[in-house]
């Protein structure tokens, strides 16, 4: 599933962004707990300007790592904060 993300997500246009945002979406209900798909999520809603969604992909990610009691992976926190504008 990631592949197909990574593929509509090269030429950028919302049309196909939209696929990909489908594609992520069918994804996480096949394993809800992957980072990978979680920070997709995350650079198709930046890309598309959504900052809602964003913050909805955010939120969702950290309520499933909380419930399981795990930390995010350190790249999957840079990106929050890279695309939330708190990069260093």
């Amino acid at each position: 599933m990631q592949t197909i993300v990574a593929w509509r997500m090269v030429s950028g246009t919302a049309h196909v962004l939209a696929a990909a945002r489908q594609a992520v979406a069918i994804g996480l209900t096949v394993e809800e707990v992957s980072e990978v798909l979680y920070r997709d999520w995350m650079r198709l809603e930046h890309a598309l300007a959504n900052r809602p969604g964003l913050h909805t992909a955010i939120i969702s990610l950290q309520t499933i790592t909380h419930a399981l009691r795990s930390d995010l992976e350190p790249e999957t926190e840079a990106l929050i904060d890279e695309l939330m504008g708190h990069a260093a």
